[in-house]
């Protein structure tokens, strides 16, 4: 019989990018996907009752950021397809390049490539989310957790 596996890791990936980092309480709404979408990705309102696009100014409003759940094999949402958004709670996400971020920091949201960041970066501006922060440490390009409540709004950063 051929060997299925042969090498194991010590440990567990964390999560992926857009995954609930714990069961600490949160709220989610569903919706649909106006245009295909990436996972723990910031979205505003679509065209329509019900739909979500993805940030594209500084000046929109953030209503949620989509959810990858356990069961979801391909990488983004398609147009379309049901959306899972979270207003509130602790999500793992993609550093940036920020210079890496530390627990504690405040949480910027880039608009160029909808990517997390600690400072107002990239050339398209930045928008801050006003209740939120960095649960912990994390350098450019890794896995990191935030934890945000968008009922506190956001902040338009420098265009």
């Amino acid at each position: 019989m051929p060997t299925v596996q042969s090498t194991y890791s010590d440990n567990m990936a964390v999560g992926f990018h857009g995954m609930i980092a714990d069961t600490s309480p949160s709220e989610l709404v569903g919706r649909t996907a106006e245009a295909e979408l990436e996972f723990g990705y910031p979205v505003i309102q679509g065209t329509e009752d019900n739909e979500c696009a993805a940030l594209a100014a500084s000046t929109d409003v953030v209503t949620g950021i989509t959810v990858r759940t356990a069961d979801q094999e391909s990488n983004n949402i398609s147009q379309y397809d049901a959306a899972l958004l979270m207003r509130r709670g602790s999500m793992w996400v993609t550093v940036g390049q920020a210079g890496g971020v530390d627990a504690g920091d405040d949480v910027w949201l880039v608009v160029s490539d909808g990517s997390f960041a600690n400072a107002d970066v990239g050339s398209d501006g930045g928008v801050k989310i006003n209740n939120a922060r960095w649960e912990t440490t994390g350098a450019d390009a890794a896995l990191a957790r935030i934890w945000f409540d968008l009922a506190g709004g956001v902040t338009a950063g420098a265009s």
